[in-house]
């Protein structure tokens, strides 16, 4: 069985939803503006289409269990309620702006599965206060965390190569971050406005963008080995 697309769309006076024990996908804004608080998925077995859920402003809280591979673009994007989520280690792919403008969104486990973080997949989280990074992952996307104005801690990835533009953009309360040797690039505007964060560039980075860390705090740049690339500023 599966959620067919828009089948549910601005069903405003729909509080409650039960699920099969067994489902395939969710498809294209199946729940699109509906009023309920939870969503309890006991087991899917397909993906989670773009805006199934969006704007469902008063969804507090999410659980979705079972085998599925991707949740997709803007899925929960201006649940405003929101305040977790847990997503399945099954899970490989997010969607961009999957979770954009969850303002009440202050905790988040992401998936060992993830390769990438999307363009503006977190951004405008305004109480979004940590987020740690899996080793799987090699890029944050575009705008991934901009906005997020109350994030204080993040571990990145070990694995991790590229810090997209505008990446944590006025990420006004994040005050230290350790870049780790794995990262190559760091795009343009990626910590602009970070007027608190102390933060070191290690000398395997490649290049930095424009205005990476305009107004930022105090940045140390570690010198490049003579045999080295250069670090293009």
């Amino acid at each position: 069985m599966e959620i067919p697309a828009q089948c549910f769309d601005t069903c405003t006076s729909l509080e409650r939803v039960t699920f099969p024990s067994k489902l395939g996908s969710i498809k294209r804004c199946a729940f699109f503006n509906c009023n309920f608080k939870t969503i309890e998925v006991p087991n899917i077995n397909g993906d989670i289409e773009e805006s199934a859920f969006s704007f469902c402003e008063k969804l507090m809280c999410v659980s979705i269990k079972g085998a599925i591979k991707t949740i997709g673009t803007k899925c929960f994007m201006c649940c405003k309620s929101l305040k977790q989520i847990n997503i399945p280690n099954t899970v490989s792919e997010l969607g961009c702006r999957c979770f954009m403008l969850c303002i009440s969104l202050s905790s988040i486990t992401l998936s060992s599965s993830l390769k990438n973080l999307p363009n503006n997949c977190f951004a405008e989280c305004f109480e979004l206060n940590k987020i740690n990074i899996p080793n799987e992952v090699i890029c944050v996307g575009k705008g991934c965390f901009k906005y997020c104005y109350s994030l204080k801690n993040v571990i990145l990835s070990t694995n991790i190569q590229e810090l997209g533009d505008q990446a944590f953009y006025q990420c006004r309360k994040l005050k230290t971050i350790r870049i780790p040797s794995s990262v190559k690039y760091i795009r343009n505007e990626c910590f602009r406005y970070c007027k608190n964060l102390e933060i070191g560039i290690p000398n395997t980075v490649n290049s930095v963008g424009n205005k990476s860390f305009d107004k930022c705090k105090y940045v140390e740049i570690q010198k490049k080995n003579k045999n080295s690339d250069c670090l293009i500023v």
